[in-house]
Parts: C-alpha cells; sequence; structure tokens
C-alpha cells in the first residue's frame, strides 16, 4: 500500500495525435510532482501516435502503452485507462492538451491537505495560432466545500460548463470505483461522469490556478463534428439521468429539477454565444496580421 500512497495515474486517449502527442507528453515529465504513472492508449490510430507512444516508454518507464484492437471512442478507452488504475489519484489528460508543470503538485497538495474527493483547477484556451486566454475556474479563489454546501457546485454545474470537464480534476481513485464513461452517449459523457462524482464526493476543492491547457481546434478526442440532433439527444440524456440520480436526496428540489431540465436548452445558447466569440477573436487576429 505504501507503495502506491500518493500516486496518481494518468490516462491519456490517444487518437491520430502526432501533431499534438509531444507537446502533452513532454508536459508530464515536466511534472514537479514524480509519482505518476501515465497510461496512454492509442485508440485505433492510422497516425504513428503509437510509435511516439512507444518512443515515450521508452525514454521513462512511467509511461505504459496499450493499443486498442480497433477505434472505440474516448468514453471506452477512458473505461479501458480506468480499469488498469493503481494508486491514490487518476488524472485525465487528452493527447492534445498539456498540463503546467506543478499541475500534479498543485493539486495533490490541495487533495490532500483538505482530503478532498476531487479537486479542479482553472484552465487556459489555447488555439493553433498561438493565441490564447485563460479562463477563471468555477471559482476565482481557494474554495473548499462539504457536502452540506455542495448546492453552490451543483448549481454551478447545471447553469454552466465550468464543472463539466474531467481533464481538469484530480479524483481520488476511490471515488470511482465502480463508475465508467458512457458509450452510449455521442458526446457529454464529461458531464455524465462530473455528475455522478459530484453526487458520490463528501469534500471537494478549487484551485483558481489555468493548470490545463485545452486546445482548441477540430480534430482530436473531443472535437467530434456531431449535428444539432446528436448534440441535443446526448444532453437530453444525461439530462434524464440527473433527474433520476437527484431522486430522494437532498438534492431533489424544484429548482434543481428545473435548472436540470433547462440546461439542455442553456447550454445550446451557451455553445452559440462562445461560437461568435471565436469567430471574433480569429477575425480580429487576423485583422491585425
Amino acid at each position: 500500500m505504501e507503495q502506491t500512497n500518493g500516486m496518481v495515474w494518468v490516462i491519456v486517449p490517444v487518437y491520430n495525435a502526432a501533431d499534438t502527442l509531444p507537446r502533452c507528453l513532454d508536459s508530464l515529465l515536466r511534472q514537479t510532482y514524480p509519482r505518476w504513472t501515465a497510461c496512454l492508449i492509442d485508440d485505433g490510430s492510422t497516425d504513428n501516435s503509437m510509435q511516439i507512444c512507444q518512443k515515450y516508454a521508452r525514454l521513462d518507464p512511467r509511461f505504459e502503452c496499450l493499443a486498442n484492437p480497433g477505434h472505440f471512442g474516448p468514453s471506452a478507452t477512458r473505461n479501458r485507462g480506468l480499469g488498469r488504475a493503481r494508486g491514490t489519484y487518476v488524472a485525465f489528460l487528452d493527447s492534445d492538451d498539456w498540463w503546467d508543470c506543478e499541475f500534479l503538485e498543485e493539486m495533490v497538495v490541495m487533495a490532500r491537505h483538505f482530503q478532498a474527493d476531487f479537486v479542479q483547477c482553472g484552465w487556459t484556451l489555447e488555439w493553433p495560432n498561438g493565441k490564447s486566454r485563460p479562463e477563471e475556474n468555477t471559482y476565482p479563489d481557494f474554495r473548499v466545500f462539504d457536502r452540506e454546501n455542495f448546492s453552490g457546485p451543483l448549481t454551478e454545474m447545471l447553469r454552466g460548463i465550468s464543472m463539466n470537464h474531467v481533464a481538469r480534476k484530480l479524483v481520488r481513485r476511490s471515488l470511482l470505483e465502480g463508475l465508467t464513461f458512457s458509450t452510449k452517449l455521442d458526446t457529454a459523457e464529461d458531464l455524465a461522469m462530473s455528475f455522478q462524482l459530484l453526487m458520490r464526493a463528501r469534500r471537494i476543492a478549487f484551485v483558481p490556478d489555468p493548470l490545463y491547457h485545452y486546445y482548441r481546434h477540430g480534430g482530436g478526442l473531443t472535437g467530434r463534428r456531431l449535428r444539432f440532433g446528436q448534440k441535443w439527444a446526448a444532453n437530453r440524456a444525461v439530462a434524464r439521468m440527473m433527474q433520476a440520480a437527484i431522486r430522494g436526496t437532498d438534492f431533489d428540489t424544484v429548482r434543481f429539477r428545473f435548472l436540470i431540465w433547462a440546461r439542455p436548452y442553456r447550454l445550446l445558447a451557451s455553445k452559440a454565444v462562445r461560437l461568435l466569440r471565436d469567430q471574433f477573436h480569429q477575425s480580429k487576429d487576423r485583422v491585425l496580421e
């Protein structure tokens, strides 16, 4: 048990990420917290992603390489990593994103000090043209919530997207026991998992620093081109799951049931605003160039 105490199991699903994968894995090598193992799972890539994974595994034994026999998608690939998880904590890193060098250290220190079931940090949006924009965490300062005060974080989750990403969380491995990412959803599987984690947790914590770098582009694992109907159906399915999950709990109130019902509508409006904002920033950059 002592050998795995404090160790972080990092799940990195990989799919046709040869252009971004070295930057992602280099950010792991630069971590100031050394007690991690990265499970790199190639999901049927048709480029040389697997060769890159194997190169890093030869470079550092903390990298482990797996290969799916076909292309199964991010949920099934993450689930394979969960099935092999060991250690105290689990973190998720997408192959086109990267971490600040102090990501693990800050998150583990926070989790240990406050005995938090999961910790969430802020993030920075990154674009292919080199532009970046830090995004505030759900809360702009260090926060710790016990379960009796979860109404605030749950409200944030249901009213926006800042609580929805598993990649910005460090999760106590025991909290994930018996949980898997839904392979039936075309999108919103992160939201479904984040909601389940919140429902199970007894204490959570927030780090305001933007330690996670999220690369905004059309490819990768989460940049799937989905039709409106697919997105709508997935978010409605998650809403039904949430309604069922809160039944009989302290969160089974008219207010939360309404927020859950309204969330798919709010999400679509929010996505439209973000798309317009991204287009504005890109147009502004082209003009300045």
